[in-house]
């Protein structure tokens, strides 16, 4: 939400792009969307288990990195055209979305091959994704702060 109202604000597709990609995750983790498609991908393509991850796992994956790679492209094709500004935001956004990726896709791996220490591997994994998504709240946050007290950009009322 508060990067659809900096997206209204300055009019970015950057930002937009960014909004876009987080409702995306929004949406998967609250649905389980990739977890329902990869079961359906695993079994069409036929994927089987290996490296100690089951066929459903590929699947997921699978799901996870065409989903990815969309709205990447999309985010890189609108940080091109980007000002200054937004580009650095959207450096910095992209980093902490590595960050996030690494507690939820990473993690995730090493918590399906490790079920042995389930308890600690899941409050790794969903703790580090709680963090780094706050951190990326506070981020956002802070941004449209900056943006309300720089001059030039505040807005009359």
């Amino acid at each position: 939400m508060l990067l659809l109202h900096v997206t209204f604000r300055r009019r970015s597709a950057l930002h937009f792009a960014w909004s876009l990609l987080f409702a995306y995750l929004l949406i998967d983790d609250s649905l389980t969307v990739h977890e329902r498609i990869g079961v359906a991908v695993a079994k069409y393509f036929e994927f089987v288990p290996a490296f100690g991850l089951r066929a459903e796992d590929f699947g997921e994956l699978s799901v996870s990195a065409v989903s990815a790679a969309t709205l990447l492209i999309l985010i890189g094709a609108a940080h091109y055209r980007a000002d200054p500004a937004s580009k650095q935001f959207s450096k910095h956004l992209f980093f902490l979305l590595i960050s996030l990726a690494f507690f939820g896709v990473a993690a995730d791996m090493v918590h399906m091959l490790f079920f042995s220490w389930d308890f600690f591997l899941a409050l790794v994994e969903d703790g580090g994704e709680m963090l780094v998504m706050s951190i990326i709240t506070w981020f956002v946050l802070s941004s449209t702060h900056r943006d309300r007290t720089a001059p030039g950009l505040a807005q009359s009322t």
